[in-house]
């Protein structure tokens, strides 16, 4: 194999930290990671929303959270040339000079990923907030523990993941407490010395598809769910719900306390994972949730129009597929992400080249 081969380019590798591929994994444990909660007490939000249950903060609107982020992708691109650089600038070193050369680039790229990740959020946070409610009682959710869990495979790219969970946590709401954890994790544990009554648990890294979602379930949280956890997990890898069925089947074997509430979310195709923050990205990622509450369990799929002529991948995307359901209907239809043949070169506000591929409905192959 040439020593090239190990490298890897920076915008795959993003892609691939914030959530995209197959699962191929170690025990190895990484202390865990506190995140720090923003306080939001003293913000004014105005009546402007953003989700049903965030508002913009005084003086913000959106077009402040698409500046924000367009630059925050114009960082990222600008990171990504001055990788690709560094790599070409590596020939004529011997094998062991360019391993270590290639370690101690990621590693650099990774920090880098890291620091504007970070800022990115501060500054998210800045503009948005929660909505005032006037009764706490009204809030559908309680209080949760939110913990983040990276993959650890491999091992060089765990400081993406890092910053993909970091993306997650900014986003989770009514969180009693904040953590980024590595891959074997013992949550009995933590729920036990936490006193935790419910836990709010995102994934960033490599999946492999629901039955291996079924597997963790059972393997990490299945004793929990039993003595009477509530539980909602975010899996943003690729395809933990491609077979939303194998969970529903699973979770009705389970004999569960009364009021029990067990939500698993994921995508259903190959991700873009985090990068669906990016305005031209938000239609890249297709999910399903499979709910278990008092009444039974049952599975959610997108409404199509919200997805039907969006963006999807080019390369990365195209020719998969995925579920939506038909406005005001349950009838399934299948989406595919297919290149449009009449589409020119297309650039985004910030002059960032637009993906040419969309999703179409009912295609069996894209022309």
């Amino acid at each position: 194999m040439n020593s090239f081969d190990k490298g890897i380019n920076l915008s795959v590798a993003l892609i691939l930290a914030f959530g995209i591929g197959s699962c191929k994994s170690s025990s190895q444990k990484e202390p865990i990671q506190m995140v720090k909660s923003t306080s939001i007490e003293t913000r004014k939000p105005t009546s402007t929303k953003l989700t049903p249950d965030r508002c913009f903060v005084q003086g913000y609107n959106q077009n402040d959270v698409n500046r924000l982020t367009d630059q925050f992708q114009i960082d990222v691109s600008s990171l990504d040339r001055n990788y690709n650089e560094s790599l070409r600038n590596l020939s004529g070193k011997t094998a062991d000079e360019l391993n270590q050369s290639m370690l101690n680039l990621i590693q650099s790229s990774g920090r880098q990923v890291e620091n504007l990740s970070k800022n990115y959020i501060d500054e998210y946070n800045r503009m948005v907030t929660d909505c005032p409610v006037n009764d706490p009682s009204s809030r559908s959710e309680v209080e949760s523990d939110c913990i983040c869990e990276i993959d650890d495979y491999p091992k060089e790219h765990q400081i993406f993941y890092r910053a993909g969970c970091a993306l997650w946590s900014a986003q989770q709401r009514r969180c009693k407490s904040k953590a980024i954890v590595s891959k074997g994790f013992d949550y009995k544990l933590f729920a036990s010395r936490a006193r935790s009554t419910a836990l709010n648990v995102g994934y960033v890294g490599h999946w492999g598809g629901s039955n291996q979602m079924k597997e963790y379930i059972e393997m990490n949280f299945e004793t929990l769910l039993k003595s009477g956890m509530n539980l909602r997990i975010d899996n943003t890898a690729c395809y933990p719900m491609d077979r939303p069925e194998q969970i529903e089947n699973y979770l009705r074997t389970l004999q569960l306390p009364a009021n029990s509430r067990v939500v698993i979310r994921g995508n259903q195709n190959l991700s873009v994972g985090k990068w669906d923050v990016f305005f031209l990205l938000r239609h890249a990622n297709i999910w399903a949730q499979t709910e278990l509450v008092s009444t039974g369990v049952r599975t959610y799929y997108p409404k199509c129009s919200d997805y039907i002529d969006g963006y999807c991948m080019t390369g990365i995307q195209t020719g998969t597929g995925a579920k939506c359901v038909e406005d005001g209907s349950t009838k399934l239809t299948h989406l595919r992400c297919c290149r449009k043949n009449l589409r020119t070169q297309n650039t985004d506000t910030s002059g960032i080249s637009a993906p040419d591929s969309v999703w179409l409905k009912n295609p069996t192959v894209c022309e």
